[in-house]
């Protein structure tokens, strides 16, 4: 789902055709770089992407934003993807902007390579920022991701929210049997927040928002096999630092 494919294009030059080519000493076959996989689709290419050629037209570049809805108020939210079983960890922050029935996503999408045996979490790489226009009618977040029609049912919800320092642990039920984890410290608040799309889903678009001025909050899904696969919120760090999943 939302695969995007790169078409790479070589142009050999032919010297002439009177004259005689050296087979044996033309340099070998360059290989071709490799075609980047979103880690999550809708939300553009991976962090360490190659740079694209400079006769290559833009990909994913950002659309023309009308001023208006550029300073209409932002509502935000945050999302980590990780776990022992995946190789790269996803974090994004997502803010919704809306003027009538027009919207704008903007969405921050940084990586982590995991790799097993790390005894100290790897850095993230740098933000890539992805942009959206399309229409909200309540019920709906509806925009265009390439050629792409992306519709995302929205709900306002009251969820549970752990401290900005909470962690994912066990619930200790045993060996693939289900254990979705819980937070520790346990403690948690109630918070009203829009919801679009599913957050357990590690595959598929989804966002969190939180209407200003209250404080943004960070849907976690730790993903560890049959140890853990679960997830919930917490709150975003005064700073805005990404901590600890576990």
């Amino acid at each position: 789902m939302h695969r995007r494919r790169l078409a790479l294009a070589f142009v050999a030059t032919v010297q002439g055709a009177c004259d005689r080519v050296d087979d044996s000493k033309a340099p070998p076959p360059q290989p071709a770089p490799p075609v980047p996989i979103p880690p999550k689709p809708g939300l553009g290419p991976p962090i360490d992407a190659p740079a694209p050629s400079p006769d290559a037209p833009a990909v994913d570049a950002a659309p023309a934003i009308p001023a208006d809805l550029a300073a209409a108020p932002a509502w935000s939210g945050r999302s980590f993807y990780t776990g022992h079983i995946r190789a790269t960890a996803v974090h994004s922050t997502a803010t919704l902007q809306r003027l009538g029935d027009r919207a704008l996503v903007t969405v921050d999408i940084r990586e982590q390579k995991l790799r097993i045996g790390d005894t100290a979490p790897p850095a993230f790489g740098p933000p890539v920022r992805r942009t959206f226009l399309g229409t909200f009618d309540g019920k709906q977040l509806v925009y265009a991701d390439g050629g792409e029609t992306i519709t995302l049912p929205c709900a306002t919800k009251t969820v549970r929210v752990a401290s900005a320092t909470a962690v994912r642990v066990p619930e200790g039920k045993g060996s693939c049997e289900g254990d979705q984890g819980e937070w520790k410290p346990g403690k948690t608040r109630a918070q009203k927040a829009l919801v679009c799309g599913e957050m357990a889903s590690e595959m598929d678009a989804a966002y969190t928002f939180v209407e200003p001025p209250a404080p943004a909050i960070e849907y976690l899904w730790v993903n560890d096999d049959c140890v853990m696969q679960g997830g919930g919120y917490r709150d975003v760090p005064k700073d805005g630092s990404i901590t600890s999943p576990r």
